[in-house]
């Protein structure tokens, strides 16, 4: 069960990094 979890918050992790490095990238093309 904890395992689970771990993988449920490993992956809202990863998903969190990927929009935060699109939104990055998106402000760094438009200054």
């Amino acid at each position: 069960m904890t395992s689970d979890k771990g993988k449920i918050v490993q992956q809202n992790i990863v998903s969190l990094n990927s929009i935060l490095f699109e939104y990055t990238s998106h402000l760094s093309n438009v200054q």
